[in-house]
């Protein structure tokens, strides 16, 4: 086997890996399993959290799928053997099988919490596990070194602003640490009601803000929890004190300004919709009479009737010619005037 690094006066390059192997398969025709060490790991991160008693204290730990990286051309997975590689000239490498489980579907998986007796975190740390597989030829191949390290992470909760009440513009603010994943939860200390809960992030850092709706408008001594461990302990748990403030007098008036505005905008747009909506309505009647006006076939009888009467009213309201009378031949009697005047058209009869 032959291993080979790069060294540019600075750091050393990824470590590459030759083995030389003597096959001599009982099937001459039999290919053996490989490698692909194409995004292999060469280091696993497992968080767990000093002086926690959980069974969950480091997470679940950490796993590898081995089936993403050997593979055997002439065989399925299933056929192959898995196992840790045994180097005669390395002690350390005895006890992996004993940390380290592989199950049926390829998974390897080293669980601190469930397999380490002792209590000093730093010791946990398992380097340099390599493994190998097997045919049913016998034939043979090895992964790379992968290192398992365990680093042991403080659950621990801080006060940004430990001075400051919590009111409508400034919230509380708490950070920490923790487990990778873990949820940690802010409860009331006298009656457990959960007030807010967050995820600690990839890094074992989170933060959380308390604003006056999660305080429910009232102040309260808080405690945190972290996947049911307490923080400073179960029996005395550290609590600290939020405080809600009154709500600032020139907010609440910038609120009011506000609701007002708004009301009086919201009326606007009404009115002015209605408005809108009744002109909307008289055009659409006017332009229906007017068409009705246009496509009406008996138009032309409603114009000759109302002519009619105007012709009526204009004889009417002539003067009336003066009148005859057989009682008095050659005299007519004027209405206009009143009184009888001499017929300009009288002839007397003959005698």
């Amino acid at each position: 086997e032959i291993r080979v690094k790069a060294y540019d006066g600075e750091d050393y390059s990824v470590e590459d890996v030759v083995r030389i192997t003597i096959s001599k398969p009982s099937d001459a025709n039999n290919i053996p399993p490989q490698f692909n060490a194409t995004n292999w790991p060469n280091q696993l991160t497992i968080f767990c959290v000093a002086g926690s008693n959980s069974e969950n204290q480091c997470g679940g730990g950490a796993s590898l799928d081995l089936k993403q990286y050997f593979i055997d051309p002439d065989s399925s997975f299933d056929q192959l053997s898995i196992d840790f590689l045994d180097d005669l000239t390395d002690p350390s490498d005895d006890s992996h099988q004993y940390f380290i489980t592989i199950d049926s579907d390829g998974i390897a998986r080293y669980d601190p919490s469930t397999v380490q007796s002792n209590e000093d975190i730093s010791s946990w740390t398992i380097e340099n596990v390599r493994f190998v597989v097997r045919d049913v030829f016998d034939e043979s191949a090895l992964s790379r070194d992968v290192t398992f390290f365990v680093q042991a992470i403080e659950f621990d909760v801080t006060r940004d602003d430990p001075s400051e009440s919590v009111t409508a513009t400034d919230s509380a603010t708490f950070s920490g640490t923790g487990l990778p994943g873990a949820r940690i939860e802010a409860r009331s200390v006298a009656s457990e009601i959960l007030i807010k809960a967050v995820i600690v992030d990839e890094t074992g850092n989170w933060e959380m803000n308390l604003s006056l709706q999660d305080m429910n408008d009232a102040s309260n001594n808080l405690k945190f929890l972290m996947d049911g461990q307490t923080f400073g302990g179960s029996s005395e748990p550290t609590s600290f004190k939020v405080e809600v403030g009154e709500v600032d007098g020139g907010s609440n008036l910038f609120l009011i300004l506000g609701i007002v505005i708004g009301a009086l905008i919201l009326l606007g747009g009404v009115a002015y919709f209605f408005v809108e909506f009744e002109e909307i309505d008289e055009e659409g009647f006017d332009q229906t009479q007017q068409v009705e006006e246009e496509v009406d076939p008996y138009a032309w009888g409603r114009k000759e009737v109302v002519e009619i009467p105007q012709q009526h009213a204009v004889v009417e309201t002539q003067p009336a010619a003066p009148q005859a009378s057989a009682q008095h031949p050659g005299w007519l009697w004027d209405e206009q005037s009143n009184q009888w005047v001499p017929d300009p058209n009288y002839q007397p009869p003959n005698q």
